[in-house]
C-alpha cells in the first residue's frame, strides 16, 4: 500500500464521521466527554478530607489505646504542620479537623488539574484532528 492509499482509507474512513469542515462531530464529542469524564472538585475534596481526617484519627487512636512510653513520637511532629494537633484525645478531634481540611483542598487542587489536563488534551486531539482533514483536502487540491 502506498502512502496515497494510505491517505485515502484514512480520509474514507474518517468521511463518516466529519462533516468534512475537520471539526469534530456531536457523537465524537460525547464519546470523549464519556471517556474523559469530569471530577466533581467539591465531591473529590470532600471524599479525600473525610478519609485523610479518619486516617489521622484512627492512627493517633490507636496509639494512644497501645500505650507505651514513647507514645505517638513520629506522629507528634505534624503538630508542627497542624495546628492544635497532639498525640492525646482531644488530638483525635482536632486531627480529624486539621486533617480534613487539608485533605479537602489537596482534593480539590488534583481535581482542578485532573480536568484541566483532559480538557487541554482532547482540545490537542481536535485541533490535531482538525489539520489532518485541512491537509487530506489540501492534498485533494
Amino acid at each position: 500500500m502506498t502512502a496515497t492509499e494510505g491517505d485515502s482509507v484514512r480520509s474514507s474512513s474518517a468521511a463518516g464521521s466529519r462533516n468534512g469542515t475537520g471539526s469534530v462531530s456531536p457523537d465524537e464529542r460525547d464519546v470523549m466527554a464519556r471517556a474523559f469524564g469530569r471530577l466533581d472538585p467539591v465531591a473529590l475534596g470532600i471524599a479525600v478530607g473525610i478519609v485523610s481526617g479518619l486516617a489521622l484519627a484512627f492512627a493517633t487512636a490507636a496509639l494512644l489505646v497501645e500505650g507505651g512510653s514513647l507514645v505517638g513520637f513520629h506522629l507528634k511532629r505534624l503538630g508542627y504542620f497542624l495546628p492544635g494537633y497532639t498525640v492525646s484525645w482531644p488530638g483525635v478531634g482536632i486531627g480529624f479537623i486539621d486533617a480534613a481540611v487539608v485533605g479537602f483542598f489537596v482534593g480539590v487542587s488534583v481535581a482542578v488539574l485532573w480536568n484541566a489536563y483532559h480538557r487541554l488534551f482532547v482540545a490537542v486531539i481536535v485541533a490535531r484532528e482538525r489539520a489532518r482533514a485541512i491537509r487530506r483536502e489540501l492534498q485533494e487540491l
